[in-house]
């Protein structure tokens, strides 16, 4: 129990945060998709790391799942944009789940 709270601390703060998790992966996918025309998205690790106090275990769970989710986006190639945009949106989906007191606070 001990050594889960402590990988939980570690996700919260620091550089294993899941903010910074979301910042490289949304920069991750708009190279993958710059073929595509692929635009960020423009969140700030700053600000969602310093107002992450505001999210719930649930919330952090769910912008976890939706960093994975960019993380695994393909490379994009021509004449696949409108696939890519839909997985992409796709992965968005998880954000439904956090609450709005998180979303509001990190953005």
């Amino acid at each position: 129990m001990a050594r889960a709270y402590l990988i939980f601390f570690i996700l919260l703060n620091g550089c294993g945060s899941v903010c910074n998790r979301i910042v490289a992966a949304d920069e991750a996918a708009v190279q993958k998709g710059k073929d595509c025309g692929a635009q960020s998205s423009h969140y700030n690790a700053s600000t969602c790391n310093n107002n992450q106090n505001k999210c719930s275990t649930d919330d952090v769970h769910w912008l976890n799942t939706f960093a994975d989710c960019i993380e695994k986006l393909p490379v994009c190639l021509d004449g696949q944009q409108a696939a890519w945009a839909t997985q992409r949106f796709a992965c968005s989906q998880s954000l439904l789940k956090v609450s709005a007191t998180c979303l509001v606070a990190i953005q």
